[in-house]
């Protein structure tokens, strides 16, 4: 087994109307920004502008919730070349066996996909 790598990426959201909502950086120079501070890679949703980042490692995230179907967001992550997915499942208010319901059905996609996938839970 390899010795685990600590890979750090940046979130996309946080160049969002960067410096300013009128004088927002392009994405050429964001993705400069984000590997001149010393990343390894971006987290963003699928967007067909990352298919320019260059050798930035790119993952995907996204939330999904009951009645969605992760097909799409895998389709579009694995476009883009990601190298592994976050998936925020469902509400606050969505009950627990709904939730283990969705849970299941993203890691049934997610190994289809052959895609690495953490479920962010922080509710």
């Amino acid at each position: 087994m390899s010795e685990p790598t600590l890979r750090l990426c940046a979130t996309v959201w946080s160049l969002r109307q960067y410096p300013t909502e009128e004088e927002e950086w392009s994405w050429p120079r964001k993705f400069a920004a984000i590997t001149e501070a010393g990343f390894d890679g971006l987290m963003s949703p699928p967007l067909p502008e990352l298919a320019e980042r260059g050798d930035l490692i790119y993952w995907a995230i996204t939330s999904l919730g009951v009645g969605h179907d992760p097909r799409p967001f895998y389709d579009e992550a694995m476009s883009l070349g990601a190298a592994g997915a976050t998936v925020q499942p469902c509400d606050v208010d969505t009950p627990l066996q709904d939730c283990i319901q969705v849970i299941r059905r993203i890691r049934e996609v997610a190994r289809d996909y052959d895609l690495h996938t953490g479920i962010e839970c922080h509710r």
